[in-house]
C-alpha cells in the first residue's frame, strides 16, 4: 500500500463580510458584516435598507446615519444578527430562495445622498 492518497485540499473562501437570505425570508448579518457596516454585537441596533434589482444589491446602513430613509425601511437586527423582512421582501417583489443564497460586500453606495454599504449576489 502506498502512503499517497487520494486526498485534495479544500480551497475555503476566506471570510468576507456577507449577508445571507435564506428561504424564511431573512437575512443574516456575517461578523465581518456587523463590523463593515459599524454595529456592535453588545445590543442590537435598527439598520435601513435599500434594495437595487437591476443590480441584485442589498445597501445597509445604521438607522443613525440613514436619515433620509423612511420609517417603514427600517429594521431591528436581532440578538442572532437577523432581519426579519419576510413580508417586505413579498411586497416589494424580490423572491424568497429555496435555500439561501449570499450577498458579499461590494463596496460603499450612495442611496439618496448617504453612504450605504453595498451587498451583491453571488452568483457563482
Amino acid at each position: 500500500m502506498s502512503n499517497e492518497s487520494s486526498f485534495e485540499f479544500l480551497k475555503i473562501a476566506p471570510n468576507e463580510p456577507h449577508i445571507t437570505l435564506d428561504k424564511y425570508g431573512r437575512i443574516r448579518l456575517s461578523a465581518k458584516a456587523l463590523e463593515k457596516i459599524g454595529i456592535d454585537s453588545a445590543f442590537t441596533p435598527w439598520v435601513a435598507v435599500a434594495y437595487d434589482k437591476a443590480s441584485k444589491t442589498f445597501a445597509i446602513q445604521k438607522e443613525e446615519l440613514a436619515t433620509t430613509a423612511p420609517a417603514d425601511a427600517k429594521t431591528k437586527v436581532d440578538r442572532k444578527n437577523y432581519l426579519h423582512i419576510r413580508q417586505t421582501l413579498r411586497d416589494c417583489g424580490i423572491d424568497v430562495p429555496d435555500e439561501y443564497v449570499r450577498y458579499f460586500y461590494a463596496g460603499a453606495v450612495s442611496v439618496k445622498g448617504e453612504r450605504f454599504h453595498a451587498f451583491r449576489l453571488d452568483e457563482d
